[in-house]
């Protein structure tokens, strides 16, 4: 997979803090009528309880009502198939629609074929610095750019939504959140 930020630290951030600041990309996405989000929700099915990092529930298509369901993890190793395929599961028993992970960490490559057949969203969150771009400087190869040298407009902390091809991915962040969007509608990006 393209390097998604990974020679940057992880964002410093507490797992709640994280799965919060996940929250708010989603809820910049844009109008989606009678959108709402919720953080850390239990829902008991006929099958057992189960608590959801984030919850996004909103109405299309003339009024057709979606919910999409967001695992943040916030990890040091790479998210496995099984995690992915455990997403699978509740997506399936609740009902939902859609299922997205934001990951502070990689995914291994059978987590990512497992996830673009099922049509489950990935998502690397990084340091902000990943996703500024500096050609042609000498200053800037082969080490890592310190904040001061960054300018003001560069999100602190931005995600990579991975796309079918694994050297595919797409920025992510409150200002960049059409990417984001097309993924909680399952539609491919361009």
């Amino acid at each position: 997979m393209r390097n998604t930020g990974s020679n940057y630290p992880s964002p410093n951030l507490t797992p709640e803090a994280f799965e919060l600041y996940v929250k708010r990309w989603l809820d910049a996405t844009g109008e989606l009528a009678d959108y709402q989000s919720k953080h850390l929700e239990t829902v008991v099915t006929e099958d057992g309880k189960y608590e959801i990092d984030i919850i996004v529930r909103f109405t299309a298509l003339g009024g057709a009502s979606y919910i999409t369901l967001i695992e943040c993890k916030h990890w040091k190793n790479p998210v496995k198939r099984t995690d992915v395929q455990a997403l699978l599961a509740k997506i399936q028993s609740i009902g939902a629609h859609k299922g997205i992970i934001f990951a502070t960490s990689e995914y291994q490559s059978g987590a990512v074929k497992f996830a673009k057949v099922h049509g489950i969203g990935l998502v690397v969150v990084a340091d902000g610095r990943s996703s500024w771009l500096v050609k042609g400087d000498e200053r800037y190869i082969g080490r890592i750019v310190e904040w001061e040298d960054v300018p003001d407009y560069v999100s602190r902390i931005v995600g990579w939504l991975i796309e079918d091809k694994q050297d595919e991915i797409r920025l992510v962040s409150e200002t960049h959140g059409q990417y984001l969007k097309d993924a909680i509608f399952g539609r491919q990006s361009r």
